[in-house]
């Protein structure tokens, strides 16, 4: 742009100041409101429970949410078995509820490795939790024999 006379640079100049201003403020307008790390309380749960024999599915709390907390997890893992021959793993899942809702959201956990004897189940994620957390383990096949599991859940508690 060619500028021709004082009064044109003038303008130029202001439109310039003008438009960084705009984009100064709206940057600290529009970022979100997010705890900072001294805000945040870090938070890990380990448990155990059984899959008994002749049951097909069990769901066990594997973490207790403090009141007026909520959880970030941000990681899930379980191992399952040993996995007797004939036992197929259906599913594992992770249970929530937020905001005392009556209503249960249910996440599925992908397996990623296959062992000789046990199954490992791990998944990075973004889940919410007001209440207990709960891990659900369903198989099928041979039922017969009991089926141990073990899982952790991480993430981070903040206020409600």
């Amino acid at each position: 742009m060619a500028l021709n006379t004082e009064e044109d640079y003038d303008v130029h100049v202001s439109v310039k100041a003008f438009a960084g201003l705009f984009l100064f403020a709206i940057s600290f307008a529009t970022r979100p409101a997010l705890a900072g790390p001294d805000d945040l309380t870090p938070f890990q749960a380990t448990g155990q429970f059984t899959l008994g024999a002749n049951y097909s599915e069990v769901c066990a709390s594997v973490a207790t949410v403090p009141a007026k907390k909520r959880l970030v997890i941000e990681y899930v893992s379980a191992t399952v078995g040993p996995v007797q021959q004939g036992t197929s793993i259906r599913l594992v899942q992770l249970k929530t509820r937020l905001a005392g809702q009556e209503s249960v959201l249910y996440h599925d956990i992908t397996q990623n490795f296959a062992g000789s004897l046990e199954l490992l189940f791990g998944q990075l994620v973004k889940l919410y939790a007001d209440d207990d957390v709960t891990l659900c383990v369903a198989r099928t096949g041979n039922v017969l024999s009991t089926l141990p599991v073990s899982s952790t859940i991480s993430g981070y508690l903040v206020d409600q």
